[in-house]
């Protein structure tokens, strides 16, 4: 299939790192200096700051006040998100130089031993896309060292080795030299093989003879190429918003479709009507009542229909989601009124964020496109970009005619082309709060009107060198225009939390978030107490297999024995719970005790999501469960530290929260957790053991301390102290231990004492046995005959003949001998005398 040529695809010989072929090494073109200008600076990394660890110079981000040009701006930028990738990969090839044989490899990089050059890749392994832009003999392919052999090609091709895009290293003699490539190919049946197709940054080869040794960056490099690679090719006249990103100018302007024009009259559907008014008259807008959304919602539509940058700040559960689809729905159904024929670009972060908006918008209208082929959502499948047809004047032309088209950051860049092509006067951001700058600024092209949603309390942008944080590198282009422009609308009342909830954020993180009046209906948690509970403990961390995670086992299997509880409770589904923790290494954790779990809940137990708070931001559940994984006697909890995190995990759940974790560790040295532990102990909710209560007998109340206690005191999800006696369908009381489900009681051993429908015999049998299908119970029977009989209760009065001595009187006078069933005549006794009289000749 065709695919757009764009330029940031061509990789050109000088964006490669300066090396010899030979040798893959230089001299000057190693060396990055200070005053080099940022566009002849190689986006790949150099042997001299990978082996020989060259110092780099860098300037801070300038988060409060403007920067001195465009040209400022880009260089300051630049040299930071190329260090941000670099850094890492250096710190672990300083440590495989050091030591190549080291049992574990660094964290920052993968590594693989005995790799081997097979040959050029032919051209069945290549993308159909890529066999007509390159020619094959660009591809190679590579064996490497079998990974595990307990995970199969899907298994691998579901990780995230060796990712389209990914930078790679090859060494065969102790890092005196490097050759570098990129990763082309890696499907599954590549994998299973352990091959990967290549493309070599020079057009050197390895040695089909020769041994390698391959370094692959845990930092992906593909959004770093196409990032810094876009900000190389920015020109200062597509700069956009400079009045803005680089002035940091206070003054709003309508966007630039807007201006220079008299009334223009929207339309927007209210709650019980619709509307028609001038949308530059803020006098004339409907109320905030009339439009069903409340006063700060209303003052959010305003600035996002109005000001050419908006910046929404939405708080956990203040309806950040429904705001951008209300906005753009107003956006999509008003586009020619104002003056507008291009599509609205909306920009993610991740796939799964641009898959929840796409899927939000299909409920206004289906004229929709995703770019990227990374969703797996059956329902935006007929809406890829790869679906559509023709030569790229075709396929721009198809393009333009959509209402939306939803990028993530990393495709926008990729796709400048195509977007300086469509010019889309509008950009919508969502979760601007968590996405990097450079992100954003290599996404816009030059647009007119840019809406930012999301919130700086919460994630920032991620980064793979945390030491770059003391570059503000991780302050996003949303934070920094509230730090400077001071013109961030925020949404002020929840609807996710129970008021217990909103306490630990209000006001230690939020000042003015509001509970809506729906939050205080929320539904009590079954069996706990508490809706916020916080156990602490003194179970000290320790590290997860390789070192490069935390865990902590008694959180790990306390959570995991108090999850199987409330799934034991009437009504509660996997759904209904979420385990989250802050480390990685204690969620893999969580998920080998579940993978091994043998009980009656193991199933329900699997498809519980467990995740890392890092990845839940923009999600909620009805109950979370949160390990908090830190615990030792320095008072060292990294990143727990961080303001942003706590937010998101602590506002993540609807109706109830339990927290795990060493309260004297988190909180003898940071401020964020002694306000934490203050809020908690005023509505008594730190303690040592978790209480419960038994949903069956409320008045029982018992406290849990580690994962044996559940099986102890609540072995069947109710309480140990209590039988059932709950009266069963059966019509018995059940008699069994206390449980929870009020289907699910144990079998019932009393006396059936079902009765049959003839005679009401009552049933020998247990309740829990099959009734039999006939009663057998004896009964008399009286016969039309007259004689009685003994019978089974089931069988009818003919169902056997009558076996009694007729006795009629027959004509002759006697009586019938013959048994009932049988007829009267001849009589017998007749018969038989007038035998014996001739026989005597009488």
């Amino acid at each position: 299939m065709f695919k757009f040529p764009f330029r940031s695809q061509d990789r050109r010989r000088s964006d490669f790192p300066g090396s010899s072929r030979r040798h893959g090494r230089s001299g000057s073109a190693n060396l990055i200096m200070e005053d080099t200008d940022y566009k002849k600076i190689s986006v790949f990394p150099t042997f001299g700051e990978l082996v020989e660890s060259k110092e780099v110079k860098l300037k801070p981000n300038i988060i409060q006040g403007p920067y001195k040009s465009i040209q400022q701006y880009l260089d300051i930028h630049f040299r930071l998100f190329r260090e941000d990738f670099v850094s890492p990969f250096r710190k672990g090839i300083q440590v495989l130089v050091r030591n190549s044989n080291a049992r574990f490899p660094p964290s920052d990089v993968r590594l693989y031993k005995n790799v081997k050059y097979l040959d050029s890749a032919h051209e069945k392994y290549l993308p159909f896309e890529e066999r007509c832009k390159f020619c094959k003999d660009d591809y190679h392919l590579v064996r490497f060292g079998s990974l595990d052999s307990r995970k199969s090609g899907d298994d691998l091709a579901q990780s995230k080795i060796f990712m389209v895009g990914s930078l790679v290293c090859f060494t065969s003699n102790n890092f005196r030299t490097l050759t570098f490539a990129t990763v082309k190919c890696r499907e599954k049946e590549h994998l299973s093989k352990s091959q990967i197709v290549v493309q070599f940054c020079h057009s050197q080869i390895l040695d089909k003879n020769s041994s390698y040794m391959m370094i692959e960056s845990e930092a992906f490099f593909e959004p770093y190429y196409q990032v810094l690679t876009a900000l190389k090719e920015m020109k200062e006249e597509d700069f956009p918003f400079p009045q803005y990103i680089i002035k940091v100018q206070k003054e709003d302007a309508l966007p630039c479709y807007l201006r220079s024009r008299g009334p223009v009259y929207i339309s927007v559907s209210g709650l019980e009507e619709d509307f028609k008014f001038d949308v530059l008259n803020t006098s004339a807008w409907p109320s905030a009542a009339q439009l069903g959304i409340n006063d700060s919602q209303f003052r959010a539509l305003q600035a996002a229909l109005t000001k050419e940058l908006a910046v929404i700040q939405g708080p956990p559960g203040t309806g950040k989601t429904f705001m951008a689809m209300k906005i753009t729905e107003i956006l999509i159904k008003n586009k020619f009124i104002m003056n507008r024929r291009a599509p609205i670009l909306v920009v993610c972060m991740t796939n799964h964020a641009l898959d929840q908006f796409l899927v939000g918008v299909l409920k206004f209208t289906k004229n929709i496109l995703r770019y990227g082929g990374q969703s797996k959502c059956r329902e935006l499948d007929a809406y890829n970009f790869q679906k559509l047809e023709g030569f790229y004047d075709d396929r721009l032309m198809q393009a333009r005619g959509r209402e939306v088209i939803g990028l993530t950051t990393t495709g926008a860049a990729r796709a400048r082309s195509m977007l300086k092509d469509l010019n889309c006067e509008i950009v919508i951001v969502e979760e601007a709060a968590e996405i990097l700058e450079v992100h954003v600024v290599a996404s816009l092209n030059k647009c007119q009107h840019l809406i930012l949603i999301g919130d700086h309390k919460q994630l920032q942008p991620k980064i793979a060198d945390h030491k770059l944080t003391n570059y503000k590198l991780n302050i996003s282009l949303f934070e920094r225009m509230v730090i400077n422009r001071d013109k961030c609308s925020t949404l002020e009342v929840q609807h996710r939390m129970a008021p217990a909830m909103t306490k630990l954020i209000v006001p230690l993180i939020y000042k003015t978030l509001k509970d809506h009046e729906s939050v205080l209906r929320k539904p009590k948690p079954k069996s706990l107490v508490n809706r916020v509970s916080f156990v602490t403990h003194k179970f000290p961390e320790s590290q997860f297999k390789n070192g490069h995670s935390k865990m902590n086992e008694h959180e790990a299997t306390f959570l995991v024995a108090l999850c199987k509880h409330l799934l034991k409770q009437d009504g509660y589904k996997p759904d209904d719970v979420t385990i989250l923790t802050t480390y990685k290494g204690q969620m893999f954790h969580i998920k080998d005790i579940i993978s091994n779990d043998e009980s009656e809940q193991a199933l329900d137990l699997s498809y519980v999501r467990v995740a890392v708070v890092d990845d839940y931001q923009g999600e909620e559940c009805n109950i979370i469960l949160l390990s908090l994984v830190r615990g030792n006697h320095n008072g060292n909890i990294g990143f727990l530290a961080n303001e942003n995190r706590v937010c998101v995990a602590l506002s993540r759940a609807k109706h109830g929260i339990v927290i795990v974790g060493d309260m004297d560790t988190l909180s003898s040295k940071a401020q964020v957790w002694k306000s934490i532990k203050d809020s908690l102990q005023e509505q008594r909710a730190l303690d040592t053991s978790l209480t419960l209560r038994c949903e069956a007998h409320p008045q029982c109340i018992f406290r849990v301390q580690n994962a044996a206690d559940f099986q102890r005191l609540a072995p069947f999800g109710g309480c140990n102290e209590n039988n059932c006696f709950v009266l069963m369908d059966c019509g018995h009381i059940c008699k069994a231990k206390c449980h929870t489900s009020s289907t699910e009681h144990n079998i019932c051993t009393e006396p059936c004492k079902k009765t049959c429908r003839r005679e009401h015999h009552i049933c020998s049998r247990r309740c829990f046995e099959m009734c039999e299908r006939q009663c057998t119970s004896l009964v008399i029977a009286t016969r039309p005959c007259g004689h009685s009989l003994w019978k089974l209760c089931y069988r009818g009065i003919y169902d056997s003949l009558c076996k009694a001595v007729c006795n009629k009187k027959l004509s002759c006078g006697h009586n019938c001998k013959k048994m009932c069933h049988k007829a009267c005549s001849p009589c017998e006794l007749c018969h038989v005398d007038s035998l014996n009289f001739d026989s005597i000749g009488i």
